[in-house]
């Protein structure tokens, strides 16, 4: 019997952790397939001044803290696929959790700006 709940509580725990924002964690290399096949739309969750020292070629500002409860006017498609990014990968990863509680359903977290192999623009 305990060998039993042992297994069921495994169970429960596993699928608990499926639905962890984790496995939206991508690399430079996913982020470029992103861009080439579905055309992604790079978000920068930093603030204007860290923006303005330099920002992934292409990206959007979109500040952390502008982020509320509703659609974000710049991305109006909930299904557009997004990759975030900040200084160091905190502020991005929440930035996944805030899209995804408004409806965005594809957003994908790059982390850091260090993790971006291409070009920094100024």
């Amino acid at each position: 019997m305990k060998k039993i709940l042992m297994l069921l509580l495994a169970l429960i725990l596993s699928g608990c952790a499926s639905n962890s924002t984790t496995s939206k964690v991508i690399d430079y290399q996913k982020a470029l397939e992103l861009i080439d096949e579905k055309q992604a739309l790079i978000v920068d969750v930093r603030t204007l001044d860290e923006y303005n020292t330099g920002h992934i070629e292409n990206a959007i500002l979109i500040p952390l803290d502008t982020i509320t409860t509703e659609p974000l006017e710049q991305i109006p498609d909930l299904d557009a696929p997004i990759i975030v990014y900040c200084r160091s990968g905190n502020r991005s990863n929440q930035a996944l959790g805030l899209l995804e509680d408004i409806g965005y359903s594809e957003v994908y977290d790059l982390g850091s700006i260090n993790n971006w192999e291409g070009t920094i623009v100024k």
